[in-house]
């Protein structure tokens, strides 16, 4: 009994040492390349989700509830021309380089699908609207 679990414990370590160099050899993960703009912390609608039924139902994959309606997404990386990510706060952090310009937009809906300026409008009268 104690050759077969010497032969067991031989095997899975010969297995082990085996493995090491395969694991070497995965690609380390790929810092994106930096954006000239970061919007932060803002209410981001994509519009990505499907059409609504022709009674006017949104899409089951539309982000509605009873509640109404929730941003898809809180923050935006653009390089140049391109929106290059669309997402969380803490996951555009990965775009954010030394020449950064960096927004918190605090809440003001944007739509990064749209080819025109928007309007956000403002939480009080006090702030004006802002062009996103």
């Amino acid at each position: 009994m104690a050759k077969d679990a010497v032969k067991r414990w031989t095997s899975l370590f010969a297995w082990v040492l085996g493995s090491v160099p395969s694991l070497a050899a995965l690609p380390a993960p790929v810092q994106p390349v930096p954006a000239d703009l970061l919007l932060l912390n803002g209410r981001v609608y994509t519009l990505s989700w499907s059409e609504p039924s022709p009674e006017g139902t949104p899409a089951g994959n539309a982000p509605n509830s009873a509640s109404g309606w929730r941003p898809d997404a809180e923050a935006v990386a653009i390089r140049g021309d391109r929106i290059v990510f669309v997402g969380g706060t803490r996951e555009a952090q990965a775009y954010r380089g030394p020449r950064t310009r960096v927004l918190d937009v605090a809440g003001p809906p944007s739509c990064p699908a749209s080819s025109t300026p928007t309007p956000t409008w403002p939480d009080s009268a006090k702030r004006p609207a802002r062009w996103t």
